[in-house]
């Protein structure tokens, strides 16, 4: 695979005091993917990718980005939980592995505005894309 058909994607999160980042590679057909998946109105039921160490990405033998996000209720509000955790090499303490797992309470027109910007960073026209909690009353 061509590095042009690949991309180190780097993800910040916070929510609720909680904080990670961490790093993974993706293949940029995969990453579009997803963010189509989230312009689905309803949610698709199982949107997710996730990028780390091993060949399966279904099946990763060691997870540094995961996203997923669904349906939270039924007045629109979705959910991303994400996923970060540093690569942990072989002569490296399992202790010494950062993680951390967290949700992002959203809603549908944020998520769009979020695939959108995903859409511009894979094509090379943005250097980010960030998406805004929004808790529905």
């Amino acid at each position: 695979m061509a590095d042009a058909d690949v991309l180190q994607w780097r993800v910040e999160a916070s929510a609720n005091g909680y904080t990670g980042a961490s790093s993974a590679w993706f293949v940029l057909a995969t990453l579009r993917e997803f963010a189509e998946t989230l312009r689905a109105y309803p949610l698709v039921v199982g949107a997710k990718i996730a990028s780390g160490f091993g060949a399966d990405p279904e099946h990763l033998d060691e997870e540094h980005v995961g996203v997923d996000a669904y349906r939270v209720g039924s007045r629109g509000q979705v959910g991303l939980r994400v996923r970060l955790s540093t690569p942990h090499w072989p002569d490296d303490r399992v202790e010494a592995q950062q993680s951390v797992e967290l949700e992002l309470l959203t809603t549908y027109e944020r998520l769009r505005d979020f695939s959108d910007g995903l859409v511009d960073l894979i094509d090379g026209s943005a250097e980010s894309a960030r998406i805004e909690e929004e808790t529905l009353v």
